[in-house]
């Protein structure tokens, strides 16, 4: 395209004569290093030199007489050059002009000649040989115009040019758009204006056949619609496009077009047209060539509630909390405003004294609660992208109801909002109540049981926990306890002044000795409020006397020969007032099979050995050849359960003959005073499985007495299995023998159970020990079993008078 606006010099007074810029358009401009620049305001403005100028009619170019202008010439085809020169009315000054054009900026000489004319310049300013029109060589584009053929080569010599213009041939800048959203944040839901401004960047060139498109970003829509504007159409497609075609633009203009747009989702919206384009220049790709801009649309804040603590008591105090949320996670909401009128049924809800007011995450609101009011009002919020802002208040109520309680909306700049919040604070009255744990333990220390099971004797502690499990405090606390109190057990340490809400306090009694059976006792504890006493509910701790008895018996009643098999049971009964957790076990020096039922088989089948339940277990032993050689076996038994240990019992089995024992006793614990009597006892028993018979005249017992106290005469009794015990005499010989004899008959001493006694007095002569042993069967008549029983002794100290 020709005519495009390169650059344009109309030199105007008061430039810089050494580089005068454009007066349009872009270049440079320079004198030669030999001319003397000047600003001539003879006649029209104008730029040139009043130094020496070559005064030869042919154009020598080392003298620099020149101007040199640097112009672009990209993408032009080619340059075309137009001005006026003019020489001044004196005779020194220069006629003749030449233009050259090239690629070099030091001599463009070297280039191409444009025109050359040596008497062309008169004193009138015209235009110099048209229009010069050259291709350019390379960019820049150098021309130079020089002066030559003066009168006289001094200074005076005076030359100069105006209005050089130069225009191009080639493709005119295209045009360029911007655009923008006003206002660039609504709410969703809301309109904006986008406006599009189209510019026309030559100076010299008109632009046709604009057109543009731009489809809008997800959530910001249009309705179907066109309009005719800046020389076009601008057409409207629902629900996103937008399309101008057909614009027209004049040099260096520019035009404003609009459209409604409708925000639907939160957010930002980055919205980016297409290229603009232009008959002329085509598409615009570059800078320019596409606009951008960004409308966010907010939502609404939203507005909880919270009464913490709920409930309250009467005239007490809680916080109500308001968390105000901005649900925009990349844009702030500011003008944040609410307010909160408080209920007035059942009572009047006012701001507490003090108001406990306070504000986080709000920027810098109008936020002054006034002690009393009924009501809070809130305004000038700022809350951060996604973040909340804590609005709180203090509150109080003298009347026992729910308050019910709503907000007023909240809302934003730009957004507005429509959000509310309730919560029901309730107050209730006064409710004071405290508690009591009793517990027990055979330890100051614990640890501590409801129960505790205790031998008879030991030492029992209890321990009282006492709670505030009210809602107010209390004074004068106390426990009663009567069963203690009437062994003698002091409580005055588990007494306290004050117990305030929520109170926990500890104390420990006793010990007092355990008496045998169960025994439950009850304690209570007592606190006042406003001089009124309250009681908590009893609580109760037992302890009961442990006890666990063991009776072992034989299935057998004697054995004979090594691998005999003896059958044990072991009856073990709770002999106490404790219940005994299973199970039950039984540790036996012989057997090594003892088994013993579950418990959970006898009683109330619980996993406990109740008082007065009894179980039986049961074990073998397998009889050996040292156990024959003995004569008998004799094992040894305790049983267990739930920690508790029987008496040890025992069972004695005897190889099949007799098995004769005696032993001795005295009637008076072992001491008698000189000039007193006391009794000795002989026992003769066989617990072995075989009767023992004396023939008549055998001895069956004898006893030699300590010489020196007097003898009473001896006397058999308690006869249990025994034949012809009128046929047992006994007697003390002089040498105080004591003898007894089976006479006139046998006498047999039956098998396991029998016995029979023989008793005497004796009366002491002197102070000293009294010993002696006793022998059964002295004469060995009989086969037993084991002899090494056979024999009894007994002591008596006998003291002199006092």
């Amino acid at each position: 395209m020709p005519g495009i606006s390169i650059a344009q010099w109309t030199f105007p007074a008061g430039f810089n004569v050494n580089a005068p810029a454009p007066s349009s358009g872009s270049g440079s401009a320079s004198p030669g290093a030999g001319l003397v620049p000047t600003s001539f305001t003879d006649g029209a403005n104008s730029w040139g030199t009043n130094g020496s100028v070559d005064s030869g009619a042919t154009l020598v170019t080392t003298f620099n007489d020149y101007l040199q202008f640097s112009i672009s010439s990209s993408g032009l085809s080619s340059i075309s050059l137009t001005f006026d020169g003019r020489r001044s009315s004196g005779a020194n000054s220069p006629t003749g002009i030449a233009v050259y054009h090239g690629s070099a900026p030091g001599n463009p000489e070297t280039g191409t000649l444009l025109y050359s004319n040596a008497n062309v310049l008169t004193s009138t300013m015209a235009n110099i040989g048209g229009t010069h029109t050259f291709t350019p060589a390379g960019n820049p584009a150098f021309v130079r115009i020089y002066f030559f053929n003066a009168g006289n080569p001094v200074s005076g010599s005076d030359g100069m040019v105006d209005n050089v213009d130069f225009t191009g041939c080639g493709i005119p800048n295209p045009p360029t758009i911007s655009k923008s959203f006003a206002p660039s944040a609504v709410a969703v839901g809301a309109t904006s204006t986008l406006s599009f401004t189209i510019t026309n960047p030559n100076a010299s060139v008109a632009l046709s056949g604009i057109q543009f498109s731009d489809t809008l970003p997800a959530g910001v829509t249009v309705t179907t619609g066109s309009a005719s504007v800046c020389g076009g159409m601008l057409s409207r497609t629902a629900p996103s496009t937008i399309a101008f075609t057909g614009g027209t633009l004049a040099a260096g203009a520019n035009c404003t077009m609009s459209v409604t747009v409708t925000v639907t989702t939160s957010g930002p919206h980055t919205n980016i047209s297409g290229y603009i384009s232009s008959t002329q220049s085509g598409e615009n790709t570059g800078p320019g060539g596409s606009a951008s801009d960004s409308i966010t649309a907010l939502l609404p804040p939203s507005i909880d509630k919270l009464f913490d603590p709920n409930p309250i008591q009467t005239n007490a105090v809680s916080t109500l909390t308001f968390t105000l949320t901005n649900p925009n996670p990349d844009d702030q909401l500011t003008g944040v405003q609410f307010s909160d009128t408080f209920p007035t049924s059942p009572g009047a809800l006012v701001v507490a004294n003090p108001t406990g007011a306070s504000t986080s995450g709000c920027g810098s609101p109008t936020y002054a609660p006034v002690a009393g009011a009924g009501s809070i009002t809130f305004t000038g919020g700022t809350i951060a992208a996604g973040g909340t802002c804590t609005v709180t208040v203090d509150v109080t109520a003298a009347a026992i109801g729910d308050y019910a309680n709503t907000s007023g909306a909240v809302s934003a700049a730009t957004v507005g909002g429509g959000d509310t919040a309730s919560d029901t604070l309730t107050v209730n009255p006064v409710n004071p109540s405290l508690a009591i744990l009793k517990r027990v333990s055979t330890s100051g220390s614990g640890p501590w049981t409801a129960f505790v099971g205790v031998t008879a004797g030991a030492d029992v502690f209890f321990q009282f926990t006492v709670e505030n499990t009210g809602d107010v405090a209390l004074s004068s606390v106390n426990v009663t306890d009567p069963t203690l109190t009437g062994l003698g057990v002091n409580l005055s340490g588990c007494a306290w002044a004050n117990m305030p809400l929520f109170d926990l306090q500890t104390c420990v009694v006793g010990p007092v000795a355990a008496q045998a059976g169960a025994h439950s006792n009850t304690a209570t504890a007592h606190g006042t409020y406003s001089s009124t006493v309250y009681d908590s509910t009893p609580s109760t701790a037992t302890y009961a006397t442990i006890g666990l008895a063991l009776a072992k018996s034989v299935a057998e009643g004697f054995y004979t020969l090594a691998g005999d098999v003896l059958n044990y049971s072991y009856q073990v009964t709770n002999s106490g007032s404790a219940p005994l957790e299973g199970p039950v076990s039984i540790d036996d020096d012989r057997s090594t099979n003892e088994a013993c039922p579950d418990v959970s088989t006898v009683g109330d089948l619980d996993a406990f050995l109740d008082p007065g339940e009894s179980i039986t277990c049961t074990a073998s032993y397998t009889v050996t050849a040292g156990d024959v050689s003995a004569g008998s076996v004799t094992n040894t038994a305790t049983a267990e359960a739930g920690g508790v240990t029987s008496n040890t019992d025992s069972a004695t089995v005897f190889v099949n003959l007799p098995e004769l024992t005696v032993s001795k006793a005295n009637d008076t614990g072992g001491v008698v005073t000189l000039g007193d009597s006391f009794s000795w006892t002989l026992t003769v028993a066989d617990p072995g499985p075989v009767a023992a018979t004396f023939a008549d005249g055998q001895a069956i017992l004898s006893d030699p007495l300590p010489a020196g106290p007097t003898y009473g005469a001896p006397t058999a009794g308690s006869f249990t299995g025994i034949t012809n015990p009128g046929n047992i005499s006994c007697s003390i010989d002089g040498s105080d023998v004591l003898t007894c004899t089976a006479s006139g008959a046998a006498v047999t001493i039956g098998a396991t159970t029998s016995s029979f006694t023989v008793t005497c007095t004796v009366t002491p002569s002197a102070a000293g020990d009294l010993a002696n042993t006793a022998t059964v069967d002295p004469d060995d008549v009989i086969n037993e079993a084991d002899d090494g029983n056979n024999t009894g002794s007994d002591t008596v100290t006998v003291v002199p008078l006092p």
